[in-house]
């Protein structure tokens, strides 16, 4: 049954309906932007420590304000972890190349044996012979310390580990050699490396002197590998080979150090020109009849304070990684302070 309406009746009815219909709409669009803006808001409420977000949008201009103090924070969070990245690279980096990822000699036994034999070769160039006083010179028997793998290979088994310990071996001795030749001594003292001593011990087991104190967890996701190097030298050496330690890319803490004289008692009074004395005033002493010539040279008797006797060293150095090597991702909406 259909019921007749007045066109006045009409025409009510239909503005009603738009407006009802314009209402909804203003609603929807209104009242959800209201919701994302107050979420914002109560957002840097929180992080400001306030429980309220009236603070902030009941202020004129609070939602606008509130806006631009998301947009600080979100770039606050990238410069943040453009600066963690900056930190992680260099250690992410020495790790890699430390333990050789993705490199063949670090998964073949044969591989790495020939990159130790080509380590081994490259230091004996670089080193001096017996007396030189420029350069490091080697113990006789150095090998990098894996002397058990001199005429053999390792298991594929063994190679991971042992990688690590090749490569960190050679870069611990290629400081020690930077830092002789970089080195200006009081006097010139010859700089003898007798042996290093990695984790890895005879038929790659772990040695005693490879156990660090300081060792990690096995939740930790860093390792920490202890290394012994015995060595003579200089004060003035081993004082730049420590600084070289602590500033090298590669993450070493020098742990434990232990310096011993060249000589256990002072000379005799009668014995210092003698010991002290350089071949040239020597050689003028003897064949000057004179006293009190001009050509005489006097002999230097505070050269023993000067750094001529050796150090005997016994340095303990932890290299730290990663156990497996992390890749960063910057993202700083999911980041809370």
């Amino acid at each position: 049954m259909k019921i007749p309406l007045e066109r006045s009746q009409i025409v009510l009815l239909g503005v009603s309906c738009f407006a009802v219909v314009l209402c909804v709409a203003f609603g929807w669009w209104g009242l959800g932007g209201l919701v994302e803006v107050s979420n914002l808001g109560q957002e840097i409420a929180d992080r400001k420590g306030k429980s309220e977000v009236a603070d902030i949008l009941g202020r004129p201009g609070g939602i606008s304000e509130a806006k631009k103090e998301i947009a600080q924070l979100d770039q606050f969070y990238i410069g943040l972890g453009k600066q963690e990245e900056s930190l992680i690279e260099p250690w992410r980096q020495a790790t890699s190349e430390a333990t050789g990822d993705g490199k063949d000699w670090a998964k073949d036994g044969n591989k790495w044996k020939d990159l130790l034999v080509t380590y081994n070769d490259e230091i004996l160039k670089k080193s001096g012979k017996v007396g030189d006083m420029k350069k490091v010179t080697l113990a006789p028997s150095f090998y990098l310390g894996l002397e058990d793998f001199k005429q053999k290979s390792p298991s594929d088994d063994q190679v991971p580990k042992l990688a690590t310990q090749l490569s960190v071996s050679k870069r611990l001795v290629d400081l020690l050699f930077a830092s002789k030749e970089k080195t200006r001594e009081g006097y010139p003292t010859a700089c003898v490396l007798l042996k290093i001593q990695g984790p890895m011990g005879q038929e790659g087991g772990v040695s005693e002197g490879g156990k660090s104190k300081g060792k990690p967890s096995e939740k930790s996701d860093i390792t920490r590998e202890n290394y012994t190097l015995e060595f003579e030298c200089s004060p003035e050496v081993l004082y730049a080979y420590i600084t070289a330690l602590t500033k090298d890319s590669w993450f070493f803490i020098p742990t434990n150090l232990s310096l011993e004289n060249e000589k256990s008692t002072f000379p005799k009074r009668s014995e210092l020109v003698g010991l002290f004395a350089p071949p040239q005033a020597a050689e003028t002493a003897s064949t000057e009849s004179v006293r009190g010539s001009s050509n005489s040279v006097a002999p230097p008797l505070l050269l023993v304070l000067a750094g001529k006797e050796k150090l005997r060293v016994s340095l303990q150095v932890d290299f730290v990684g990663w156990k497996s090597i992390p890749n960063i991702k910057t993202e700083p909406k999911d980041k809370k302070p």
